[in-house]
């Protein structure tokens, strides 16, 4: 794939599997300790991988706010007690989701604030907020399809311009969710920034893809952390003149 008039600048993750991911401390990577309160896991994650990636380069600061985009990947949250996975497994009976269950029992174990933590924007709402960027902003909620388009999409802005730079990726937090969805899962979020550019941007979509298929699942989060995968490999990306 050729994305016209586009520049990668930089892409930054974290990822569950990998050994580093524990030295992370998230919380004191939030630029506003205050609102950690209303972040879930996965608006964390996204929030620090965001800042990772805008933090590779000050070529972002010199764009004016209105000029500057982001693009999310995102899903309302159901990992971790503060979150809806506790309250959906009290809810399960056989195997199979209750809604007699779920009325009884499950809705008495989900936390006050989780409808405003879970949020599936909540990234891009303190991301935009964070780092003043005024321009173009959309969230995706295509589960491991989202970070695909929220980079096409923020790719098709700059070339059409509309914006000078653009800030794309997707994060998620479903560690904890094996049982119910069946599968081995884990939690990351990846970030890139996006500039204008004389010159065009060519993705090897196959390589994201087999980086993709050995991942565990990562939801919002799948195909950015693939990206950023695939990246660190040198085999997905190539400057065309």
């Amino acid at each position: 794939m050729i994305l016209k008039n586009v520049r990668l600048v930089s892409v930054k993750g974290l990822f569950s599997g990998d050994d580093i991911f524990s030295q992370y401390r998230l919380k004191k990577l939030i630029p506003d300790r205050k609102s950690i309160k209303l972040m879930n896991r996965a608006v964390q994650l996204g929030i620090v991988a965001a800042r990772m990636a805008l933090e590779e380069s000050d070529v972002w600061k010199s764009v004016p706010p209105d000029r500057r985009g982001m693009f999310v990947s995102a899903s309302p949250a159901i990992r971790g007690q503060d979150d809806l996975h506790n309250a959906l497994m009290a809810s399960m009976v056989d195997g199979k989701f209750s809604y007699a269950s779920f009325a009884e029992e499950g809705r008495t174990q989900i936390h006050p604030l989780w409808l405003v933590r879970g949020l599936s924007n909540n990234i891009l709402g303190f991301g935009t907020s964070f780092w003043d960027f005024q321009g173009e902003n959309m969230n995706y909620c295509q589960g491991r399809h989202g970070g695909r388009h929220a980079f096409i999409q923020a790719a098709h802005a700059i070339r059409e311009g509309r914006l000078d730079v653009a800030l794309v990726g997707g994060s998620d937090s479903l560690i904890g969710a094996e049982d119910f969805l069946n599968t081995p899962c884990a939690e990351g979020a990846a970030f890139a920034l996006l500039v204008s550019s004389k010159t065009d941007l060519e993705l090897d979509l196959a390589s994201i893809e087999a980086h993709e298929q050995n991942l565990p699942e990562l939801g919002a989060g799948s195909w950015s952390i693939a990206f950023w995968k695939a990246y660190e490999s040198n085999k997905i990306v190539s400057i065309a003149e």
